[in-house]
Parts: structure tokens; C-alpha cells; sequence
């Protein structure tokens, strides 16, 4: 669930932006009634609309825009997620005070494995 201030600077930031969201709905075996996604899959995928991003609500789990402008992946930390974005994009992030950030560059940080994906 997204806090007041983080709600607040996603909606700003985000603005103007066609996203994708993907929501773990559960391993692909337990397949929920009425639940739309691709076979195999543990998500299901549906437009998110920052705009309409209110305190309370669950972020995706991923997200995407279809120009390759800006994604995240959550799910590491129940508070936290990553940001991968255009320069403009990376900057509102980065110096929104509303928004804890920590910058990760992979020549100079150890990032794990996975982060290459």
C-alpha cells in the first residue's frame, strides 16, 4: 500500500505517462476465476493510471511505459522499489523530497545478479 507522500510525488512525476502494471496474482498453478493473464503466468496485466493513484492503493509490481521511458519492479522490500527512467524522469525522482532515493551505478556498486534483466 502507497502513503499520502508517495502517492503524491508517483502522480506528479508520472503524469502524462501510459503505463503498463503487472500484479503478482499467485503462481500460474493456482489459477484465480476471472483473473486475465497470459498462460504461465503469475501476473496479471493492466493499464495503470498514475493519475488516479490515491493513498491506500497497491502498486503494481511492475510497471512500464511502451516507449521505454521509464519502468519499476517492486517486491524486494515491502516499501521499496526500483527505478530504471529517461534522464528527465530520473531527475524528478531523484530530487523529489517526497521520495527517499539511493542511487545504484553498476561500475561503481555491487548490485546482485539479477540486476542485469
Amino acid at each position: 500500500m502507497v502513503d499520502a507522500n508517495t502517492a503524491n510525488a508517483l502522480r506528479d512525476i508520472l503524469d502524462g505517462l501510459t503505463l503498463t502494471g503487472a500484479w503478482w496474482i499467485g503462481y500460474a498453478g493456482t489459477m484465480r476465476h476471472g483473473s486475465r493473464r497470459g498462460e504461465d503466468s503469475d501476473y496479471t496485466l493492466r493499464t495503470f493510471d498514475p493519475t488516479k493513484l490515491r493513498e491506500g492503493m497497491q502498486l503494481p509490481e511492475f510497471c512500464w511505459d511502451d516507449a521505454g521511458t521509464f519502468e519499476w519492479g517492486g517486491g524486494l522490500c515491502p516499501d521499496s522499489f526500483i527505478v530504471a527512467a529517461e534522464q528527465r524522469l530520473y531527475r524528478q525522482f531523484s530530487h523529489d523530497p517526497r521520495l527517499d532515493t539511493v542511487e545504484a551505478i553498476p561500475n561503481r556498486d555491487v548490485l546482485p545478479v539479477s540486476s542485469g534483466d
